[in-house]
Parts: structure tokens; C-alpha cells; sequence
């Protein structure tokens, strides 16, 4: 991919080309074209990267975009109606250097309270993105935790 936008919540999104780009520590790090001096690249920074979802890189079948988790309904195993619906995926930060789907938290509103949910393949025993579903078995306890 050659081209993305930079947005912020202030001003709308901005079409820049994509000189080159590489991973350091878990970040990416951009060379936008045009954006060739240390004082350029300070003027962007906290913008957002965006590029189109059509256009996002295939992940493997063991990976998900966060986007795609969200809005996503929990199912329990035999359950008649949803738990809950995701609204945020929380994990591990650059920081901690983490590449393990397990590290990865689903924030669920479960009838107006919140529900963390690891997405650990033990417990989100199925996932489809396409479907907004993932079929959880929770170990014991964890509903009375997050009460």
C-alpha cells in the first residue's frame, strides 16, 4: 500500500503518499513523501493512520482487527439469548512487547455493566467477524468477577 489519510478528531482526514514504512519496537514508523525533516514529522504527531477497511493487509485466521471485534455479540455455550456486545478491545501496549492474541481483553457491555472477557482461544472458542459472533466458554467465576 502506497497511500493512507491523516486524521484527528479536529480536522478532517488528509491524503498523504507512503514513502516507506517499517516496524520498530511493535510501532510503525512512516516516511510520508513531502514529510522529509524531524520538524515535518513533529507536526503529525497524534494524528491517526487510516486507510480504507477494503484495502486493510490480510491477517491470518488466528489474528482480528479491532474494528471488526467491535460490535461483535458474545454467545455463551447453550445460551438462548447474547451476553453482551463488544465495545472496545483493550491489550498489551507497545511497552510490554506482546504479540500474543491472549494479551487482548473484550470489553462487553452485558446487560449495562461492564464484562472483561480475555481473548484467549480457551475461552472465545469460536470467532466470526463477518457473523458479529464469538461463542465464549467462561471459566468459573468469571461473571461473578466482573459484577
Amino acid at each position: 500500500m502506497r497511500e493512507a489519510w491523516l486524521a484527528s478528531e479536529q480536522s478532517a482526514p488528509r491524503h498523504v503518499h507512503i514513502a516507506s514504512c517499517r516496524i520498530h519496537l511493535r510501532q510503525a514508523i512512516f516516511h510520508f513523501q513531502g514529510i522529509d525533516t524531524i520538524s515535518d514529522a513533529e507536526g503529525l504527531r497524534g494524528l491517526e493512520v487510516q486507510v480504507p477497511l477494503e484495502r486493510r493487509a490480510p491477517v491470518s485466521s488466528d489474528r482480528y482487527y479491532i474494528s471488526d471485534l467491535i460490535g461483535c455479540r458474545i454467545w455463551e455455550q447453550g445460551a438462548a439469548a447474547a451476553l453482551g456486545v463488544v465495545e472496545d478491545v483493550q491489550g498489551a501496549g507497545p511497552e510490554q512487547h506482546s504479540t500474543h492474541v491472549e494479551s487482548w481483553v473484550l470489553v462487553v457491555n452485558a446487560a449495562g455493566h461492564e464484562l472483561l472477557i480475555p481473548l484467549a482461544s480457551e475461552i472465545c472458542t469460536r470467532v466470526d467477524t463477518a457473523a458479529k459472533r464469538i461463542d465464549v466458554h467462561l471459566p468459573a467465576g468469571l461473571l461473578e468477577l466482573n459484577h
